[in-house]
């Protein structure tokens, strides 16, 4: 613009002398807006790309929005399994598998080799190998484990609690379970209260008291002698591995614990209500479940489950236990036992 105005201003015999010296400027000016106009082209074609490929595909919009929901709420605690580390999990049980000794090893339908399979597609998928994993959309009425996948057992959201031998000895001790949890919540020594862990949540309070705790049993069993004894006679209970869990569970009114998926298929998540008030609702795939005081819901976690409070006054409190999946026999237990055996995981593996 100054060069126009300048221009104006001289006398002819100048005019010209100008435009030569100026010359090569507008040529750099000329081809530099020949670059902009060349990469606002590249990046207008990778937008429209996306456009397209979202348009041919829109079940990937669905699986975004579900998995983010999967993280929802990361505990604290850094050695929770469900909540971080789940390649080294992965990369511990496949050391473990590989040392493991067996006479059939070279046999690939043995529950040995099998269960390296189940490992190995576990860990593709958790790393997104997609030439050994073809990844599939998630939606509420599939299984998504966040760790591991034993292929070829039942998959479905509610369980009958008939499917898991001596489980009724369970609710026939509901009095006493209770009888335990109201002494635990009236002692407040330093003791008791660190027998307590509080999870995130985006609204309200979530707070459990693990009698085992991935695992490993832990100083609160002593508290509750009864609730131990009845827990530790069921023949389906997992204790033996990093997946098992036995914990007193309270939600308070106004919390609403997000959807999320469970860490593997190989556990069947079963809940004792003990104090069950109005407004209380367990949501598992799109079906949606109540407690009642005394009785049991069995349910697979690896399902988007998600827990609302929308009552006043009084905590939900359900004791909350681990099954090994019916269609497991004794071998494949054992053998994920030893894989995923209690203990700290390592960094490397």
């Amino acid at each position: 613009m100054y060069l126009f105005t300048l221009r104006a201003f001289l006398p002819p015999s100048k005019k010209s002398t100008v435009m030569e010296a100026t010359r090569p400027i507008w040529t750099e000016v000329g081809v530099l807006n020949g670059s902009v106009t060349i990469c606002a082209c590249f990046i207008l074609l990778v937008v429209v790309l996306k456009i397209v490929r979202h348009l041919q595909n829109p079940s990937r919009a669905n699986k975004t929005e579900i998995n983010s929901k999967a993280t929802f709420g990361q505990c604290r605690f850094p050695d929770c399994v469900r909540c971080r580390r789940h390649k080294d999990v992965l990369m511990r049980a496949r050391t473990k598998l590989t040392y493991y000794d067996d006479s059939q090893r070279e046999n690939p339908s043995s529950p040995l080799e099998l269960l390296q399979k189940d490992v190995q597609a576990s860990y593709c998928k958790l790393t997104q190998d997609s030439s050994e994993y073809s990844s599939e959309d998630v939606g509420l009425t599939s299984q998504n484990p966040l760790i591991f996948r034993v292929r070829g057992i039942r998959a479905q959201a509610v369980w009958d609690s008939e499917e898991f031998k001596g489980l009724a000895m369970l609710s026939e001790s509901a009095a006493q379970i209770q009888s335990e949890l109201d002494e635990l919540l009236k002692n407040s020594s330093d003791e008791y209260d660190s027998y307590w862990k509080v999870n995130d949540t985006p609204a309200g309070k979530w707070s459990i008291c693990h009698l085992v705790d991935q695992g490993v049993k832990t100083p609160a069993v002593t508290a509750c002698p009864e609730t131990w004894r009845v827990v530790s006679s069921l023949p389906g209970i997992m204790t033996d591995n990093l997946f098992g869990n036995v914990a007193f569970s309270l939600v308070e009114p106004g919390t609403k614990i997000e959807p999320h998926f469970g860490p593997t298929n190989v556990r069947i998540r079963c809940h004792l209500g003990l104090r069950i008030p109005t407004g209380c609702e367990l949501t598992v795939g799109d079906t949606t479940l109540q407690w009642s005081e005394g009785k049991l819901l069995c349910f697979d976690e690896t399902y988007l489950h998600a827990v609302q409070h929308r009552g006043v006054g009084v905590a939900r409190a359900v004791l909350l236990l681990d099954l090994w999946h019916p269609d497991l026999d004794s071998e494949q237990r054992s053998l994920i036992n030893y894989s995923f055996c209690p203990g700290a995981v390592a960094e490397n593996g």
